[in-house]
């Protein structure tokens, strides 16, 4: 959605490889800390994605316009 590489995420939220590697594993409960996630949320947020909440269809994500 935004074009970035693994690289340029673990740079913009600060984070390392391996945390980013173990986030995408996860399924329901990240494997990561609560301050992980938290930056990785507000890396993703500041870039302009929005997080939906279900409404029937399911969980989804856009990009707001700048």
């Amino acid at each position: 959605m935004l074009g970035w590489t693994e690289k340029e995420l673990a740079r913009r939220s600060k984070l390392s490889l391996g945390a980013l590697a173990r986030a995408e594993k996860s399924e329901g409960e990240p494997m990561i800390t609560i301050v992980q996630l938290d930056a990785l949320l507000k890396t993703f947020r500041e870039a302009g994605v929005e997080f939906m909440p279900e409404n029937g269809g399911g969980p989804g994500v856009q990009l707001r316009k700048l």
